[in-house]
């Protein structure tokens, strides 16, 4: 089912200075996998889940899906876990083919960032 997994240690090394205060930078450890549970000529269907640990703080989860239809368009769900403010994320996005391999691709999206209420995001990619 097209599984793939991931991982990262980030901030894994000496100190830092900044300001002429030098402090540890805090390491990070990321796992994820996505997989497709659904994919035919027409609907693909990604899930995926990332857990975090970082040395400083409490852990967290992100965890999401993307429905595609024929590549072009796409709707998108995801929640994080032990974030403070952020909770629930929509989304949706077009894509236009510009070429064999080129690609015009616009997407929005929204995070409930709790007392900042929806915090809303647009992008244009622009791959040739």
């Amino acid at each position: 089912k097209d599984l793939k997994l991931g991982m990262v240690i980030q901030n894994l090394g000496g100190k830092m200075s900044f300001d002429e205060i030098e402090s540890k930078m805090p390491t990070l450890f990321k796992v994820g996998a996505g997989f497709v549970p659904l994919r035919n000529t027409t609907h693909r269907l990604l899930a995926a889940v990332e857990f975090q640990h970082p040395s400083d703080n409490q852990e967290r989860a992100n965890l999401g899906v993307e429905y595609a239809m024929n590549e072009m368009f796409f709707g998108r769900a995801g929640y994080h876990v032990g974030y403070n403010t952020d909770g629930l994320s929509f989304g949706f996005g077009a894509a236009l083919k510009t070429g064999e391999q080129g690609r015009l691709q616009l997407d929005y999206s929204a995070v409930d960032m709790r007392a900042l209420q929806y915090v809303h995001r647009l992008s244009l990619r622009v791959v040739y």
